[in-house]
C-alpha cells in the first residue's frame, strides 16, 4: 500500500522546519491538549534535518 499526502504552507521550505522547531510553537500546539509544565529538553537544527 502506498500513501502520499501533501499539505500546502503559507511559507518556503527552508521557513516550514523552524516553525516545527520554535519552542515557542511546540509549548502552544501543546496546551490546547491539556499539556501541562511541558518543556523542550533539547532543540537542535542540522544539515541533516534539511530537505
Amino acid at each position: 500500500m502506498e500513501l502520499e499526502l501533501s499539505h500546502p504552507y503559507d511559507a518556503g521550505i527552508e521557513q516550514v522546519p523552524d516553525g516545527f522547531l520554535c519552542e515557542t510553537n511546540i509549548l502552544e500546539k501543546n496546551a490546547p491538549l491539556g499539556s501541562r509544565n511541558a518543556r523542550v529538553k533539547e532543540l537542535t537544527r542540522d544539515d541533516s534535518c534539511r530537505v
